[in-house]
This record gives C-alpha cells, structure tokens and sequence, in this order.
C-alpha cells in the first residue's frame, strides 16, 4: 500500500477473515433425533403423549438459548405416530430410517410392545434408544 487508500491482499484476507469467522461460530448444526410415540387417542386410556410435546418443546428452546449445554448443536425432534400399534409402529420407524436424516438416535416409550420390537432392530442401524414409561 503506497498511501493511496489502496489495501493490500493480505488486509482484505485479515478483513474478510474477521467478517466470515464470527458468522460460522454462529451456525448450529442439527442433531436429529427420531421421537417414535402415540399421537393419536387410544380408547380408554385417552392420547398419553399431548402433555409430553409441550415439555419437551419447553426444554428445547432453553436448550437452545443456551451456549454451555450444546455449543453450535441443536436436537431436532422429527416426531412419528406408532399408534401403540406394531405393524404401524414398525412401518412409520422404517420409513423414517430409510427417507429422513440420519438420525443420532432414538427416543421413544409409552408402548413398549412397539418400542421393544423397534430395540430389536436398532443394532443394524448402529442407533440405541432412549425408552421411559409413564405410570
């Protein structure tokens, strides 16, 4: 640079790598996570999940307000209906696997009969999951 306000290369990169870096750290990168629960109502015991989904929502977004816990990751939760119903269960679990994202796991209970069948088949998909009962 001779005086001339002209800037140097080696000022642009300095510049431009100033610019560029902050921005990157800023990008969270997605962390799917298969949710396999009922969302339907099952007759006399009602929809046992539609008082999880806000909760975990809940926790999801002060997850995600937070730096600490997760850095520039995000858990996105791609919820699918198993009906408590195996066939069903089994079919919305394979289509998930085989057409969605890869997923780092699986996250699932309240229908163990569905839930324990999927457990079976998780070790060919190099995936574990995640099971809870409700009483």
């Amino acid at each position: 640079m001779s005086g001339g306000g002209r800037a140097s290369s080696g000022q642009i990169l300095v510049l431009s790598w100033l610019v560029v870096v902050p921005s990157l750290s800023q990008v969270r990168h997605s962390l799917p996570v298969l949710w396999i629960m009922p969302l339907t109502d099952n007759p006399g015991r009602g929809n046992l999940t539609a008082s999880l989904l806000p909760a975990v929502q809940l926790a999801l977004d002060d997850l995600s307000r937070q730096q600490t816990p997760l850095r520039n990751y995000e858990i996105n939760f791609h919820v699918i209906d198993s009906e408590c119903n195996i066939a069903k269960g089994l079919k919305a679990y394979f289509d998930a696997i085989c057409f969605g994202p890869k997923y780092l796991m699986i996250f699932g209970g309240v229908c163990p009969s569905v839930t324990s069948v999927i457990a079976e088949s998780l070790q060919g998909w190099n995936l574990v999951q995640v099971s809870f009962l409700l009483y």
